[in-house]
């Protein structure tokens, strides 16, 4: 039988950085050698399955849906000059109005009402004016006549004079 033995000699250790260069070199003849055993297959895949679909003309509404509260740049605060009951409403919220546009329209009955009671208060005024200035005709009438055509005619304006009393 053959022996064969070896005999381990210390060999003195190398640097840190030859260390180093040395596991770099080993990896890249690995990577190299693994990279050259299979070459990539030349036949491509098959192409992918496509529907295909006539196109149609027709109208598209763009529209997107929001959360949130929508505030207007511009306010405007309305104030009544008069009081009353509003009968129409002549816009919708967020529409543009221009100056002079009719926004509110107010109950006229209140008003129609007080302008009835000062009319006819009017036209009593006026009345008791022209009954005034007939009774001074009257006088100026009366004072040029004797004295005793004064009295008859003086007892005659007394049932007239009588005013009408609410």
């Amino acid at each position: 039988m053959i022996e064969i033995r070896f005999q381990y000699d210390e060999t003195p250790e190398l640097p840190m950085k030859t260390n180093h260069l040395l596991a770099i070199a080993a990896l890249t003849i690995g990577l190299l050698v693994a990279g050259c055993g299979k070459h990539a297959s030349k036949t491509a895949p098959p192409p992918p399955v496509v529907s295909v679909v006539q196109p149609v003309a027709r109208e598209v509404v763009e529209w997107d849906e929001y959360i949130g509260r929508l505030e207007s740049p511009e306010t405007v605060e309305l104030r009544a000059r008069v009081s009353g009951y509003l009968d129409k409403v002549h816009f919708k919220e967020g529409k543009e109005i221009k100056k002079g546009d009719l926004l509110f329209t107010i109950d006229p009955r209140p008003y129609q009402a007080e302008f009835d009671r000062v009319d006819a208060e009017h036209q009593r005024a006026e009345s008791q004016a022209d009954l005034a200035k007939s009774d001074a005709e009257r006088a100026k009438n009366l004072s040029r006549r004797k004295p005793s055509q004064r009295k008859i005619s003086t007892q005659r304006l007394k049932p007239t004079r009588r005013r009408w009393q609410p």
